[in-house]
């Protein structure tokens, strides 16, 4: 397992992992048509950039169990920590629109009503962050991921 390994890495442990989350996206779309268009990167990035802050907002909830570690919130402070990760999880949200707003492969710009409730709950979460309820934060963040990636398949199952 990646954790073990990278768990005792911090920030760049993290990134190794969401970085892997990407690829695996990245795989399965070469493997089954042998190129890589501008659609799939839009959802690997989306979904590196998603867990990417769930990674962090994990960091944040361990930081007791995290001592002597060098993870995100033990270098910048907790509050600090919180805020990149929601930060990286706007740009998680930037990146899932612009597929739909560029007309990406079959992708129009109307078929983003399929990326509601995820955009939703990324928007809403600054306040879930905010009262430092990282649990939950991070578990909106699984269910945000999980509902971007149905959004995109339904979008191009419609298109």
């Amino acid at each position: 397992e990646a954790g073990l390994s990278t768990k005792g890495r911090g920030f760049i442990g993290n990134l190794a992992i969401s970085l892997m989350v990407g690829l695996v996206i990245i795989f399965g779309a070469t493997a089954s048509n042998n190129h890589l268009d501008p659609l799939v990167l839009c959802v690997a990035l989306t979904a590196m950039l998603i867990n990417l802050a769930r990674e962090i907002l994990k960091d944040c909830e361990d930081m007791s169990g995290d001592e002597g570690r060098d993870t995100l919130p033990m270098r910048i402070g907790l509050e600090n920590a919180r805020m990149v990760g929601y930060v990286i999880a706007l740009g998680g949200m930037i990146i899932a629109s612009v597929p739909y707003y560029l007309e990406l492969g079959t992708l129009r710009i109307g078929l983003i009503i399929f990326q509601i409730p995820t955009l939703l709950n990324l928007i809403t979460l600054n306040g879930v962050i905010h009262g430092g309820d990282d649990h939950r934060a991070q578990k909106r963040l699984r269910v945000a991921m999980a509902t971007g990636l149905i959004g995109f398949v339904a979008s191009v199952a419609i298109a």
